[in-house]
């Protein structure tokens, strides 16, 4: 590796290619795109091509990544030739927003900074040299890529090693947050035996408050997934996904990358990801055995950080792992059962060669092939159904334990009814849906596209066809996808078609209305109340123009408003929902008749209406929490009710803070 620390300018070659390639599609809307490719730029065996896709006025840049040899030569490739894209990329985004985290926790800071050092040292220690060696490959490649452009490298090594390794910190505070409400004494008791020294002298209180609780699935991969098989589709299995990433939402779609890897002695595959993504194979793709694959995160109390020293992996990276090695499904299982990881997830895999497919849920406690089923549709989002993994992971609410029951039942629903007339085009059109198991059309909250979708792909091994969105709008998978061409043998990466949903190409304000709302949950994550209300009254406003009520929208401008103190204002959006509570679910009717009862108090408006909402709201709960199966959301539920009964007395309490993604 000695070799490719030095840089120079005379390492990038340019390929044979002469001129551009040119790829036009008339879509079925009768819109042209086109889509101009640029000559390949190489860096040993590795090489970059940036391409532009223009479609009307939409213009948009992605690239195709074409990586082999070791797999920190491929890696210190990446970061060289695309090394002013990596540091205006996801690790700018990651630094900033954890950064921000520091900021806001105040007084506590000190103590997460701490409680930070403690578990990456714990998962630093732990992980496999194989993919450390990555990290700081793609490090050393971006801050040479940098000087040989006569700029400065911002981030270090250790910057990318917190970057790619701090999803693992994520779901690690996240547990923690969740512990402390629910068992707090073992959540500190965990916290002094791993993080001790680091954290003397804190007592319980200070050390819980110090974890502060947000809606741990906003931070996660939502992702939902489907795959169907021959007998679905008729030429043969297709498997697509929407990544979900709120923490990625500003950088993710400003270069997009289809990587097509070789790594030396192993299976080539291809796969989606962003400038500097180490494990694009961690996200989706497909190898030259057929294998597909989609990762899905799971939020758990259950996270192990340490393991026995470099035997673990980050399960993107594990996920990747899969795709170099495996040409079958039992292959993939043994790869994961030898393999120690520190948190839960679920991988979605299908075997194009023989219609197999399986749900393998994953802990850093246990990993179980959760179903599996040979040419059967099959549709996953982001909870475990094997009973002995329930424990393994948790809900903080029951509306996000809703959403991703709604995204996996609709999902499997619209499969079974499509057999026969399923291809990338249904693919395309069923990943940007905006259907609610249980309530039929709404913009966001429990559909299949999130307000956090960044990017959808879909791969169709048997075509050797593999497809990504560009991210021109959001939410991404409203917004065009590139699609691609793989020769394995011959390592040979083409664009061939550009195409996209097109079923609101007749209803343009509902459209923007979705824009608007994506735009609206960035606000509200940066702390611009304001502005979220203003972006969200818009995307009401062009909603109506295609005769759409955006219930959504107007639930979260309400506890918005309540955020913000405007109770009168809270109450007026509250009221419409509150004239039409019945067409909700049972969960969603007991927020709505909470709420209202809580702001006629607020705005000391005397009605009888007021016990009778809090009694309907308290019933609604109880039967929810009697029926819980596994326990999911029922601590929240637990909390909604003593604050019932405080509300419900004329007591004083703290109204909760809004979950704007799942609309709790």
């Amino acid at each position: 590796m000695k070799n490719l620390t030095l840089f120079t300018t005379a390492a990038l070659i340019l390929s044979a290619c002469s001129s551009p390639k040119i790829v036009r599609k008339i879509s079925s809307a009768d819109r042209p795109a086109e889509a101009v490719c640029e000559a390949r730029v190489t860096y040993g065996k590795s090489d970059i091509q940036k391409c532009h896709l223009t479609s009307g006025s939409t213009e948009k840049s992605f690239y195709l990544f074409r990586g082999e040899g070791s797999i920190e030569e491929i890696q210190y490739a990446q970061g060289y030739l695309l090394a002013e894209q990596v540091h205006h990329g996801s690790i700018e985004e990651m630094m900033a927003f954890f950064d921000k985290e520091m900021k806001n926790a105040g007084k506590s800071r000190w103590l997460l900074e701490a409680l930070n050092e403690c578990q990456m040292k714990r998962l630093k220690k732990s992980t496999s040299p194989e993919l450390m060696g990555a990290i700081k490959a793609v490090a050393r490649g971006y801050s040479d890529g940098m000087k040989a452009k006569g700029l400065t490298p911002k981030y270090t090594e250790d910057d990318f090693i917190f970057s790619l390794l701090g999803i693992e910190v994520g779901n690690i505070f996240g547990g923690i947050a969740q512990e402390k409400g629910e068992k707090p004494v073992a959540a500190f008791s965990k916290m002094i035996a791993q993080c001790g020294m680091r954290i003397a002298g804190s007592g319980i209180k200070e050390i819980l408050k110090g974890i502060k609780k947000s809606p741990a699935h906003e931070k996660k991969m939502g992702c939902v997934g489907l795959i169907a098989p021959d007998s679905a589709t008729g030429q043969g299995l297709i498997h697509g996904r929407n990544l979900d990433q709120s923490p990625l939402m500003k950088t993710w779609a400003k270069s997009p990358v289809i990587y097509l890897i070789k790594e030396t002695g192993h299976i080539p595959y291809v796969a989606a990801g962003t400038a500097g993504l180490i494990y694009p194979g961690g996200i989706s793709g497909f190898n030259q055995h057929g294998i597909s694959v989609s990762l899905h995160q799971m939020n758990t109390t259950r996270w192990d950080s340490k393991h026995k020293e470099g035997s673990a992996l980050v399960v993107p990276y594990l996920q990747q792992k899969i795709l170099r090695e495996a040409k079958s499904i039992d292959e993939a299982f043994a790869i994961i059962q030898k393999t120690n990881v520190f948190s839960s997830w679920t991988i979605f895999i299908g075997d194009s060669k023989n219609q197999d497919v399986a749900s393998i849920e994953i802990s850093a406690n246990r990993k179980v092939i959760a179903r599996r089923h040979k040419n059967e549709v099959m549709g996953q989002s982001n909870h475990y159904l094997a009973p002995e993994m329930q424990k393994e992971h948790f809900h903080a609410n029951t509306a996000a334990y809703l959403e991703t029951q709604s995204r996996l039942l609709q999902m499997e629903k619209v499969l079974n009814e499509s057999k026969g007339r399923i291809d990338v085009d249904w693919a395309m059109e069923t990943l940007s849906s905006h259907i609610d198991y249980f309530e039929g059309e709404r913009s966001f909250g429990r559909t299949a596209v999130k307000l956090s979708n960044i990017m959808s792909s879909i791969a169709h091994p048997a075509r050797n066809e593999f497809w990504m969105t560009i991210g021109d709008r959001k939410p991404a998978a409203h917004s065009w996808y590139v699609g691609t061409k793989v020769d394995f043998p011959q390592m040979q990466l083409d664009v061939i078609s550009m195409n996209k949903s097109f079923k609101l190409e007749n209803h343009s304000p509902l459209e923007d209305s979705y824009s608007y709302a994506v735009e609206a949950f960035k606000s509200y994550k940066a702390h611009d109340n304001k502005k979220a209300i203003e972006q969200l009254q818009t995307s009401v406003k062009l909603a109506a123009k295609n005769e759409r009520v955006d219930t959504s929208a107007l639930y979260n401008i309400s506890r918005l408003y309540m955020m913000e103190s405007n109770y009168p204002e809270a109450k007026v959006y509250m009221d419409q929902l509150l004239a039409k509570k019945a067409e909700f679910h049972p969960y969603h009717q007991g927020l709505i008749s909470m709420y209202s009862a809580r702001l006629k108090q607020l705005v000391a408006e005397e009605s009888a209406d007021i016990a009778t909402l809090y009694k309907e709201a308290k019933d609604h709960f109880i039967k929810i929490q009697k029926e819980s199966k596994y326990g999911h959301g029922v601590s929240n539920l637990k909390a909604k009710i003593k604050l019932i009964d405080k509300w419900s007395k004329g007591k004083e309490a703290k109204i909760p803070s809004l979950d704007f993604a799942v609309n709790d």
